[in-house]
This record gives C-alpha cells, sequence and structure tokens, in this order.
C-alpha cells in the first residue's frame, strides 16, 4: 500500500470552451502563492478521483460537475505524491465564486494561454502545458461538435 498523498486538479471549461474556471492561490506550498491556477486539492479517504473532483470543484468554487463528466488526462507522480489532471465541460462555470479564500474567476481560454506566454511569472509553472493538455483531451472526448473542435485546434499543440 503505497503512503503517497493523492491530490486532483479540475479544468473545467464553458460548454463553447471559451472559458476556463481559475483559481489564485493564497494558501498551500510557498512556490504556489500568487499564482494563478485551476480548483482541486487532496483526495480523502476512499474517495474515487472522479468524487474528489466534483468535491473539490463544489467546495472551492460553488459549481457542481457530476463524477461522471470527467476526463483524466494524466496521472502525475513523485515520489511522496499522486496528482491526477482532469477535465470537464459544466453548463455552470459562470456561477463560479470565491467560496473559501481563494479567488475564483472565469478565464477566457485564448486570452490565459497568450499571457502565460507573455507573463509566465503569474501562473503556476505547469499551467500552459496543462491548459492544452486539458482542452485537448475535452476536444477528443468526442462530447462537443466538429465545428468547436476546429475552432479550438489552434491552442493545441
Amino acid at each position: 500500500m503505497s503512503n503517497k498523498i493523492s491530490y486532483v486538479l479540475n479544468h473545467v471549461f464553458s460548454p463553447d470552451l471559451n472559458s476556463l474556471v481559475g483559481l489564485e492561490k493564497n494558501r498551500g506550498p510557498k512556490f504556489l502563492i500568487g499564482k494563478i491556477t485551476v480548483p482541486g486539492g487532496k483526495i480523502e479517504g476512499d474517495d474515487s478521483v472522479e468524487k474528489s473532483a466534483t468535491k473539490e470543484m463544489l467546495e472551492e468554487t460553488g459549481v457542481f460537475v457530476p463524477e461522471s463528466d470527467w476526463v483524466m488526462f494524466e496521472k502525475y507522480e513523485e515520489d511522496d505524491y499522486v496528482l491526477y489532471k482532469l477535465a470537464a465541460i459544466s453548463p455552470n462555470y459562470a456561477q463560479a465564486r470565491m467560496m473559501e479564500t481563494e479567488r475564483v474567476f472565469n478565464m477566457n481560454v485564448e486570452e490565459a494561454a497568450l499571457d502565460c506566454k507573455m507573463n509566465p511569472q503569474k501562473y503556476t509553472n505547469d499551467f500552459p502545458v496543462n491548459l492544452n493538455k486539458s482542452l485537448a483531451s475535452i476536444l477528443a472526448s468526442g462530447v462537443i461538435d466538429e465545428k468547436l473542435k476546429k475552432k479550438h485546434l489552434f491552442l493545441v499543440k
């Protein structure tokens, strides 16, 4: 049995894929404080990855995403922790609001992609890669139509 701590990192997009729910860290490891990222948190007890993603999203942003809507796009492991990275589309994305102590907001996906290239110090180190991978996982999942897929393919490299 592993003694690793497990976490989820949740990328929630609007149905048109133009917006992403973001969060500005003000707690946690020092290297994350003040950085823009996405909601997430520790997996508690015997919760599944998807159940944890749903719970963390609701706790941090007030947005409910059903467990069945999550697409896992990466499992990242270090010696002492595992980070499950997930993506989902939610029609409730615009209801995202600050529920705890960290600022929650909706960001334009194209603008965020450009801004993190011009101002990388504002974002977590893995933000641009995770943005691309999460968007690619949604585009590949078959839950969106071809017109929308073509519109967003330029962001995914």
